[in-house]
This record gives structure tokens, sequence and C-alpha cells, in this order.
């Protein structure tokens, strides 16, 4: 897939909006000193690369003029958080330095040693701490069900957003996958308390340094908490808020293409969960919706695993339900191949908004539009599937915040329902005498318990 580059007819926002630097000067003078800030504060300081044993806030002294590489580390909650710059020190003129300290990974091994394993409500799953959860290497063992089995449900889910950068075209969002674009910021919060679980994270949509340039997802912060309860079993409930920090300094300190520039909207934009759910193996998964309980679920297409170690002959289904969407939005069930998939900074980052909404026709795949708009994409054939739940559309001006409520449900089939090694069709969605619903009644029962949930 190639870069949306100036040299295309995209528009490049760094230099559209113009690109900040530090100040620059080659003027002669006596060593520099100046204050140097962190948010959170507490992180130590570098110069160079070298620990100047203190920590922020604090200033930095007898610095020589010319360019030097400023770090900042702190680690909290087990977690390593940073920020590194080139500076220019101007002597005797330089203005304070505040930075945001983030878990910013260029790759999925920066992630390892950061993965924790939680068990809760008969399942056990991974968590992070960048902002993705229900990623163990990208593969189903995001989640096991039941929680001793080691059978694998889910390869990732993540907050996902898309839409118009104000006035700018094409639309952009970064897909689940973009690990890269998940910025961690410190520190997760866990708690027990008797039979609840809960975890709180917050992350920035924050492209890499190389993306920055280009038009692409940027500027949200998403704060993420992850409730379990054993009066739920197989349920986990996501509350997430999505906020527009384009006009932060703090955010513009790390993104380069925005920093001194204005704030800027997000237009007939979706937010909403999505997870990549493989169901033992991935390739024979396949998609269905309960439309009055706003869910989309996936299921192994002829309901056998012979790899799992419990019940390989009836794996269980795995569901997405919107339990709280803005007032005035049209709830969007949605799902699709991984030969749909996009990814940020290419040519394909404009399907996250066709597939987000599920109501605009796409000639590059031919994906199916169905007719009902709180209905995406009916994908009819076994495939390694993506499901999602999303509201819109909406514009979030810099500084607004949208809520959602999201419940994760995995439940077995029912008994008797049907026949492990046969191939069951996911039917019309509106159909509610097709044979699917009868297998998933466990996990329709659960879904209407998660949506009764204080």
């Amino acid at each position: 897939m190639t870069a949306r580059s100036l040299a295309s007819t995209l528009t490049v926002l760094g230099a559209v909006l113009g690109m900040g630097a530090c100040q620059q000067s080659s003027a002669p003078g006596a060593p520099s000193s100046f204050l140097v800030d962190s948010d959170p504060r507490g992180a130590t300081i570098f110069l160079d690369g070298q620990s100047r044993n203190i920590v922020t806030p604090d200033s930095l002294r007898d610095v020589s003029a010319g360019s030097h590489t400023i770090g900042l580390v702190l680690d909290s909650g087990g977690v390593t958080y940073q920020f590194n710059a080139q500076t220019t020190v101007v002597p005797d003129s330089m203005a304070p330095i505040r930075w945001p300290l983030l878990l910013h990974c260029g790759d999925t091994t920066c992630l390892d040693p950061y993965i924790r394993r939680i068990t809760a409500a008969g399942m056990d799953f991974a968590v992070g701490a960048n902002g993705t959860l229900f990623f163990e290497q990208g593969t189903g063992g995001g989640l096991y069900y039941p929680a001793d089995s080691n059978d694998g449900y889910l390869a990732v889910g993540a907050p996902v957003s898309a839409g118009y950068l104000g006035s700018y075209t094409p639309s952009v969002g970064p897909s689940p996958y973009d690990f890269y674009y998940y910025a961690g910021r410190p520190a997760p919060d866990t708690l027990r308390a008797g039979a609840v679980f809960q975890l709180d994270q917050r992350s920035w949509l924050l492209p890499p340094p190389p993306y920055q340039p280009y038009l692409t997802g940027r500027g949200l912060k998403m704060d993420e908490q992850v409730v379990t309860d054993e009066a739920y079993p197989g349920t986990i409930f996501l509350r997430v808020v999505f906020r527009n920090i384009t006009g932060d300094s703090l955010y513009q300190a790390a993104d380069a293409a925005l920093y001194g520039a204005g704030s800027l909207t997000y237009e007939n934009a979706y937010f909403g969960f999505a997870i990549d759910p493989d169901i033992g193996d991935a390739s024979d998964d396949i998609v269905s919706y309960v439309p009055d309980q706003n869910m989309v679920f996936a299921y192994d297409s002829n309901f056998q695993e012979s790899a799992f170690n419990t019940n390989p002959d009836a794996p269980a289904l795995v569901g997405l339900e919107m339990l709280q969407a803005p007032t005035g939005t049209t709830i969007v069930m949605t799902g699709w191949p991984s030969s749909w998939d996009w990814a940020g900074a290419t040519t394909s980052e404009p399907n996250a908004l066709v597939f987000l909404s599920g109501t605009q026709p796409d000639t590059t795949t031919g994906a199916p539009n169905y007719p009902d708009p709180h209905i995406g994409y009916v994908p009819t054939a076994p495939a390694d599937v993506r499901i999602a739940v999303t509201a819109g559309p909406l514009n979030l001006a810099a500084g607004d915040s949208v809520v959602l409520r999201v419940a994760l449900i995995v439940a077995p089939p029912v008994a008797g329902t049907f026949q492990s090694g046969t191939f069951l069709a996911p039917g019309d969605p509106t159909d509610g005498s097709r044979a699917i619903l009868n297998v998933a009644g466990t996990l329709i029962q659960r879904a209407q318990q998660a949506a009764n949930r204080p």
C-alpha cells in the first residue's frame, strides 16, 4: 500500500499547517540553562543519552549552544514512559520545555513486557498499556475461554474512530492493528474489589513520527475502563471516552504536523470499539447480528475446533454489544473479512469510514451494503473476520468528548441446536427465525443481562 504523500492528490498536514520546531540559532554565547518539565512530573532528565540525575520539573544547566537530544524517562506502574526530542539550544533565550510522557511503540515486541493476563468472570484475557486490549502476539491467545482451557478467541481489541479532519479529504482512521498509533499515557490502574475487577488506562491516537506529515488519524485522547463482574460470566464491560485534543499544546509537542497550529474538528465521524475474534482457527469464522440487542457476533462456521482443549465440538461465540451511545447518533454493527483491512497513512485508510459507518458503498472491495442503516456489511462466507460496534455521525470539535459503553460477550452454543462439523449459515440479519439465533441463545441472554447492568 502506498503512503499518502504530497506527491499524490492527497493533502499533507505538515505542509499545510506548518511543521513545528524548537528554536533555531547559530549565535554564539555562554552555556544556557532552561526549565524542563513533563506530564506527569517526576521523569528523569537525560541530555545526549546521559542521565543528569535530576527529575522534572528542574533546570538543565550549563548546556552548550547547538543541537542536543533531551530525553525524559519515567517508570510508572511497571511501565516505562518516555519522550525524546532533538533540540537546538539557544544561548540565554531558551523557553521552558514541557513534554508528554508516552509508551509509543514502533512494533509489537515493544509491548510484550507490559502485557498482563487477567482471570475474571470465567475468562483469561490479556491487557496492555498502550491503549489496545486482548493482544498476545496477534493470535487468538488474547482471550481464553474457559479461563483454564488455553482455547483462544481474540487476537486484538481497540477503540476505533474514523471521519474527516476538518475540510481535509479523504477521511482518516487507523485500524485496530495499527498498534504504533496508540500511545499509552501513565499509567494503567487496576482494582479488585470482591467480585469486580477494574482496569483504567489512558492513551492518545498519535501517528508515529514517520507518518506525522501525512493526512492520517490523530489527536484523540482515549480513556478506557475495563470492568468484569462475577455476576456476569463471560462478559467484559468497556467504557471509552474519546476527546479531541488536536488543539492541546501538550499533544502538539508530540505531533510535529500540528505543532503551533490551530485545532481541527472531526467531522462526519464514527467512534466505537473493534475486535479480531479468532475462534481457534481464524480462517473459518463468520459474522451475524442481533439487531434488537445492538450486537454483532462471530462464530466458528461449522462449530468444530479440533485443537481446542475444551469443547472442541462446541466452540463459543463472541459478540460486541453497544450499551450506550450519544443521543442522536446511529448505532452501527458491522463485520468484515481480514482481506478488506486498511492501514493508517496509506491509500487504504479511508476504508475505515467505509466500514465503521456501515452505510457507504465501497467499489474497491465490493463490500455488500446492507439496507438497514444499523447494520453494515454481512459477510456470508467463512473467513478471518473482524467485528465492530460504532456510533455516529457526529462532529467532535477540539475539547469535546464522546462517551461509549460496550459489552464484549463470550458464551457457549446451546446444546442440541447445531451439528458439529456442519456449516451453519448466518442468514438474513433481520430474520428472527434463522437457526443461528437458537444456537446463540446463551450469548443473547448474556447480552440482555449486560444491557440491564447499572
